[in-house]
């Protein structure tokens, strides 16, 4: 190896977007249904307009996003089971078959799977980006 470091980034951002799709006070729900979500997802480039989801796979974004924020309120001394964040993370990895890939000295994660799964994938994929 010639001593060039391998550079990861994280996008930040889209992880901030996905905590905050559901405010308390208003409460607003960005996920409402299955076409929401896809909607969410396509304006972020994660899938393809039109894709079809399932009520199955709201389900597992509305439970990624509440680990999300369970593990951000832990890091802020908030109270939350952060096993089963953790958990959750985790699963939601092997579904979408995260792998790691190398392109040019840049690491990253890429799912395997399709669809939402693998959106909701790219979204641990950069969890995991920013916690290197």
């Amino acid at each position: 190896m010639n001593g060039d470091k391998v550079e990861t980034s994280c996008d930040c951002d889209l992880l901030l977007d996905y905590v905050n799709t559901l405010e308390l006070r208003p409460y607003i729900e960005a996920f409402e249904t299955p076409a929401a979500l896809v909607e969410w997802l396509a304006g972020r480039g994660l899938v393809e307009p039109g894709t079809r989801a399932t009520a199955s796979d709201l389900r597992e974004a509305i439970e990624l996003r509440e680990a999300l924020r369970t593990l951000l309120g832990a890091h802020n001394d908030l109270d939350g089971d952060v096993n089963e964040a953790s958990a959750i993370l985790e699963r939601v990895s092997r579904g979408a078959k995260l792998g790691v890939c190398f392109a040019r000295g840049h690491l990253h994660l890429e799912p395997q799977a399709a669809g939402v799964r693998a959106a909701l994938g790219r979204i641990v994929a950069e969890v995991a980006t920013a916690m290197s």
